[in-house]
């Protein structure tokens, strides 16, 4: 008899399991809970990176600003081109003249450049 079939719950035949499908059975719940934990540890590092993203470091407001290497421009002085190869940059800068140099700058890993335009001295 099914078990929609029957009348009294009593009735219902329990078939013997299998050894086959009780280990198999186990092992299904075990990589369900594998799942569900690699989910939840790729959520919380997910929401970790979004909580810190756009944050200031620890120490106040400026201190990756003035961690990072800078290049001070003269007044009359502007950047004319920027290259990249690793952690250098090369920045090639016009005078006020027309005269030209080029500064290297080592970026730390995941660092910036700071560029300070030249004040104003009214």
């Amino acid at each position: 008899m099914r078990e929609t079939e029957a009348e009294n719950p009593s009735e219902v035949e329990e078939y013997p399991e299998a050894p086959q499908f009780r280990r198999l059975r186990r092992l299904v719940s075990l990589l369900l809970l594998t799942l569900i934990v690699a989910t939840m540890a790729i959520t919380l590092a997910l929401v970790s990176k979004l909580m810190n993203f756009g944050a200031t470091p620890a120490g106040g407001g400026g201190g990756a600003a003035s961690a990072a290497p800078g290049l001070r421009l003269a007044p009359g002085e502007r950047i004319e081109a920027v290259g990249f190869e690793g952690t250098r940059a090369l920045v090639a800068v016009e005078g006020p003249e027309g005269a030209r140099r080029l500064v290297l700058l080592e970026i730390p890993p995941g660092g910036e450049i700071l560029v300070e335009p030249p004040q104003n001295r009214d």
